[in-house]
């Protein structure tokens, strides 16, 4: 009797110190991103995130009502039914993150779900967020032992991602097979994802929708002339975007000093910190020719599906990307490799 009342007693203790971890990370996020915004949150023009937020309060236009791009304004829309404006949206994500963290009971994506990357992406009222969890959660169950609640969880996280950013999908089986087989297997999963979407796409011209959907929102002059170079689905435009993104872990932070430089946003800055300091972790860790190879998966999707460059692509996929280089064998590539990541898993959730 007095064993069970200790282990709900250290039960209970690891669940509020999980809450406060996640309380006191939320917070801060959303405090920089206030700051960093110099607390204008909410425009009709700018940043995802920001015209996400004003739409979410005033009314989404009609033009839009139908794009699936603008479905996490619904997100939004609802849970201002019942929460306050943005810190409703920051009490959800902390809530996902919470539960992620109950489900994870080895807390192998404590660190990735606390990166630098989550830290910039949590604040914002966009689908980044969402993204991050969904992976990490999929990066759960395909490592720990297969438990109902996972499962329920992980199905209503990978629905909210694709209702939010259908395009999540390419990434998902990616993660999954990468954690469960090693990073060889997942290469091969994404270089038939990328045929399969050649095919599909020449038959419904998607390659041509996207193409003409393409915004000038956040295109600075940097940007503007990345996606000039990489633009189109040619094989010289397809190769130079895998090229960028493949190693976009070394340049992209100095890339974001430059944007913030030249265009004075303070929330490009905030985006240069947060990515700068998750490259200095990698570097720090030993882990940056892992990172790379673990990376090429992803790299190789967003390269054939993206219309030109684009880092906030694959930058969702960063925590879980650090997730499998820190814990699968170098160079992570076979099964054996991944495998570790599940005998890993498996026992911290014993102990």
């Amino acid at each position: 009797m007095s064993d069970t009342r200790e282990q709900t007693e250290i039960f209970s203790l690891q669940l509020t110190a999980a809450l406060a971890r996640i309380s006191i990370f939320m917070i801060a996020s959303a405090a920089c991103w206030l700051i960093f915004n110099r607390f204008l949150i909410a425009s009709p023009e700018g940043f995802d995130a920001v015209r996400y937020e004003y739409f979410a309060r005033n009314g989404l236009p009609e033009v839009f009502s139908d794009s699936s791009s603008y479905r996490m304004v619904s997100l939004l829309e609802n849970l201002y039914k019942y929460t306050p404006y943005y810190w409703g949206y920051i009490f959800f994500i902390g809530l996902l993150s919470f539960i992620l963290s109950c489900c994870d009971s080895a807390k192998i994506t404590r660190f990735a779900m606390f990166s630098p990357i989550s830290f910039y992406y949590f604040a914002q009222t966009g689908k980044d967020g969402i993204a991050i969890l969904s992976m990490l959660a999929v990066a759960t169950i395909s490592t720990g032992k297969i438990q109902v609640k996972n499962v329920v969880f992980v199905g209503l996280m990978i629905g909210l991602a694709y209702y939010v950013r259908p395009a999540i999908l390419l990434f998902l089986p990616i993660a999954f097979v990468q954690f469960r087989y090693g990073t060889l297997y997942a290469i091969l999963l994404s270089v038939g994802l990328a045929f399969t979407f050649m095919v599909i796409s020449d038959f419904y011209q998607i390659t041509n929708i996207l193409a003409s959907a393409v915004t000038s929102y956040e295109t600075g002059a940097e940007t503007a002339i990345l996606r000039q170079y990489t633009f189109g689905y040619e094989f010289n435009a397809v190769m130079s975007r895998i090229s960028l993104l493949l190693f976009s872990i070394l340049f992209q932070p100095f890339l974001g000093f430059v944007k913030f430089y030249n265009s004075g946003e303070l929330y490009l800055l905030f985006d240069a910190l947060c990515v700068i300091t998750f490259s200095f972790l990698i570097l720090k860790q030993n882990l940056l020719t892992k990172f790379v190879i673990s990376s090429v998966p992803y790299v190789i999707s967003i390269g054939y599906a993206s219309p030109y460059y684009h880092f906030r692509y694959l930058a969702v996929a960063y925590p879980a990307i650090w997730m499998y280089s820190y814990y699968s064998l170098r160079p992570g590539l076979l099964y054996k490799d991944a495998n570790l990541c599940i005998k890993k898993n498996q026992k911290l959730s014993v102990s």
